[in-house]
């Protein structure tokens, strides 16, 4: 009960740390997008300015109507005055495939530099994931800051007692909105459809133009394994790629 009724304030209003909305999207926009992702494969894209309203990338500007139709039609009074645009990715997740736990942040800043929300759009498949358990977010506000205390996260018990992570099944056309907490996808048992992969669009709102990791950037260092790689790790490895050739 405790960690439903934490709240974080907002325009002077208190709002639920996650929040879930459902079908609240245009399906048509969800489905061409989530056709388009499964074509293309991108997952990493630049940061949408909030006045940018086309792209010469046809991936993209499917995403930014879908993101724009979620954010200004249906969630604008979750923005903040100071809202600069979103940070965008894809997660295309087959049997097998997880999320291992982090937080969202600005991979290229110093310590953690956090989006004013989380948010994941879950754009396909249509079908439900057929497992007991798979492709849930896990999400733990309890963890928070031993989570950013800790140089090496890999120790934390995402689940330990008393501190149970708050569980979001997948669902087509559903929406969650979150303030920065260690969240993860739990491993995915079974697709209905194996062919069609589980999509999640994430766009974080941000109050400051950020430069996200590039999908080369991602690939080079493995951040887009099974697993994601530390944060630090991967804060470490760009710091020393400045350093000149000794």
């Amino acid at each position: 009960i405790k960690k439903l009724i934490t709240m974080k304030i907002h325009n002077n209003n208190a709002y639920p740390d996650i929040m879930v909305f459902d079908d609240i999207c245009d399906e048509n926009l969800l489905d061409i997008a989530y056709s388009k992702i499964i074509e293309s494969g991108q997952a990493v894209f630049p940061f949408y300015k909030k006045n940018e309203h086309s792209d010469s990338n046809p991936l993209f500007q499917e995403i930014k109507k879908l993101v724009r139709h979620v954010w200004i039609d249906k969630l604008s009074y979750l923005l903040p005055e100071t809202f600069a645009g979103w940070e965008v990715w894809c997660n295309r997740m087959s049997e097998g495939g997880d999320l291992n736990v982090h937080i969202d942040c600005d991979e290229r800043s110093e310590g953690w530099v956090m989006p004013y929300w989380g948010c994941v759009i879950y754009a396909g498949p249509r079908g439900l994931i057929k497992a007991t358990k798979g492709g849930e977010l896990s999400y733990n506000l309890d963890l928070k800051e031993e989570f950013l205390n800790s140089k090496s996260y890999t120790n934390i018990d995402f689940n330990k007692d008393l501190n149970s992570p708050i569980v979001v099944p997948y669902r087509y056309n559903r929406i969650v909105v979150f303030n920065q907490a260690p969240h993860m996808v739990q491993k995915i048992q079974k697709l209905s459809n194996a062919r069609e992969p589980r999509v999640g669009i994430s766009c974080s709102v941000w109050e400051h133009i950020i430069n996200p990791i590039t999908s080369d950037e991602r690939i080079s260092y493995g951040y887009e394994k099974k697993s994601l790689k530390m944060l630090q790790t991967l804060q470490e490895i760009l710091e020393k790629n400045k350093q000149p050739d000794n």
